[in-house]
């Protein structure tokens, strides 16, 4: 996460990456205004899914009505991207990692879970993107 430069080697069925830190990745993106950039955080999709999944639909110049929108929320809802995971699999969990790539999906359970140094270092590492996207002051 704040491996600087951090980048993915080719394989035979992958192509060479280059991700950065997450820092790097969202302000690769994100560093100037476009109308074709339209950002949403997983945090509004769960305390707004109607208004936020209505907003990315407009955006994407989608004709969305209230049933289309409740099936697209109802589709991409963690518990069926869970429930995917476990029945086929996710393709993008480290091959190191001790459970599942689909943890919890709940916003801010972080604070619960990481030490007060881990979450020193993160803001340390990240605190001018955190602050950028809403994520700071911490509360």
């Amino acid at each position: 996460m704040a491996a600087t430069n951090a980048e993915t080697e080719g394989t035979d069925k992958a192509v060479y990456e280059v991700h950065g830190s997450w820092s790097q990745h969202v302000w690769s993106w994100t560093r100037s205004p476009h109308h074709a950039l339209h950002v949403v955080r997983y945090e509004d999709m769960l305390a707004e899914p109607q208004k936020t999944f209505a907003a990315m639909a407009q955006h994407l110049r989608l004709a969305s009505t209230r049933r289309n929108l409740a099936r697209a929320i109802e589709r991409s809802s963690f518990a069926r991207l869970k429930a995917q995971e476990r029945e086929k699999g996710f393709r993008e969990r480290p091959p190191h990692a001790d459970q599942d790539f689909f943890r919890e999906g709940r916003a801010g359970q972080w604070k619960n879970v990481l030490t007060s140094d881990q979450i020193d270092r993160i803001v340390r590492d990240h605190g001018e993107q955190m602050m950028r996207f809403g994520y700071l002051p911490l509360g």
